[in-house]
């Protein structure tokens, strides 16, 4: 079974949070902890487990199945990466911190996974994971969203339930011994770093980050690839990065978070994305490929630094339209763009 520092070395060590999203004080009577299956379950499945995490003497009743995909199989980052752009999405009550998520046949057994978005106290937006029981991850999630416990409390109770690894070693989440050997690659060979595309030459078909300014970002998915709900995480040839819709200025954010991003994602093409203008994606122009003009170098962003005081030092750069298109002929464009960027 894979440690809940392992899993948590799959997602981005920090997530794209703004001051809303920590407004969370602001929505307690409407917001809910989402629930997420990675098992196989009916209906009546889903509904005992939904039952499970709200009826215990603990639970705050604050928790409540997701609309969501056949997530069986599939991975936590499939799940991050929807919950991301569901929790944005217009009058949702998806509490946009915290999350949960049944990874084992047996959670009353076997516990669930909880995703916190927000837990570090010494660094802003860090992504946590971790394992509590089943009839404790709806008291977790509110007990630390009004500050009576927080999330090192429920790693240290992890230690002594679930056998989870020390979370105040060295080797914390997100450190460099739990990278993949892609990541490694990225990290050590800057001229590797700095190309255009995901990663070392011929290592196979690149994927494109891509990113919404519409409200429904979750049905373009399909528009770009019509069997994403089928497919292993690995044969996507999209990421969904952030869902801007809400922003007074995304194209700034999107600028920022993009490098960012490359560097929690190593196959996501550097300098070429794809931004949704519109919800029916399907349309002529409601996409857009964008070229950001930077050289690709991962190798310079520190991704634990401190947000930079000044908003100039951050690395934000400039964008340039390249084309306009449907979702459906998106990844076309992607590709004959890349190919004419690389040659």
């Amino acid at each position: 079974m894979a440690s809940t520092r392992d899993l948590a070395r799959t997602l981005p060590h920090t997530a794209t949070n703004t001051e809303r999203h920590h407004r969370t004080l602001d929505g307690l009577d409407r917001y809910k902890f989402a629930i997420f299956s990675l098992v196989s379950l009916d209906t009546a499945g889903l509904q005992s487990l939904e039952s499970s995490i709200n009826s215990s003497e603990l639970s705050t009743q604050s928790s409540r199945l997701a609309p969501q995909p056949d997530f069986s199989n599939r991975s936590l980052q499939d799940v991050y990466d929807h919950f991301i752009s569901a929790r944005d999405e217009k009058d949702t009550w998806i509490h946009p911190l915290y999350f949960i998520v049944a990874d084992k046949a047996k959670p009353a057994d076997e516990g669930v996974l909880v995703v916190h978005l927000s837990s570090s106290m010494d660094e802003e937006n860090v992504v946590g994971v971790g394992r509590c029981g089943v009839n404790m991850a709806d008291c977790w999630g509110g007990n630390i969203d009004i500050g009576n416990q927080d999330w090192m409390d429920l790693k240290e109770e992890e230690v002594d339930l679930w056998d989870g690894e020390d979370p105040y070693d060295d080797d914390g989440e997100g450190g460099d011994a739990g990278d993949d050997d892609e990541a490694k690659a990225t990290k050590q060979a800057p001229s590797t770093a700095r190309s255009g595309t995901s990663s070392a030459a011929g290592a196979g078909k690149m994927t494109y980050g891509w990113y919404s300014l519409v409200f429904k970002a979750v049905p373009i998915s399909e528009m770009l690839e019509p069997d994403w709900l089928k497919m292993k995480p690995s044969a996507s040839r999209f990421q969904l990065l952030g869902n801007y819709n809400k922003s007074s200025d995304p194209w700034s954010e999107i600028r920022e978070a993009h490098p960012l991003n490359c560097v929690a994602r190593p196959k996501a093409h550097r300098t070429l994305i794809l931004v949704a203008q519109q919800e029916t994606a399907d349309q002529a122009d409601a996409m857009v490929v964008v070229r950001l003009k930077w050289d690709g170098d991962t190798s310079v962003i520190d991704e634990d630094a401190d947000p930079p005081e000044n908003e100039s030092q951050a690395l934000k750069p400039e964008i340039e339209v390249l084309r306009k298109v449907s979702a459906c002929e998106a990844l076309q464009v992607l590709d004959e763009e890349a190919q004419r960027l690389d040659s």
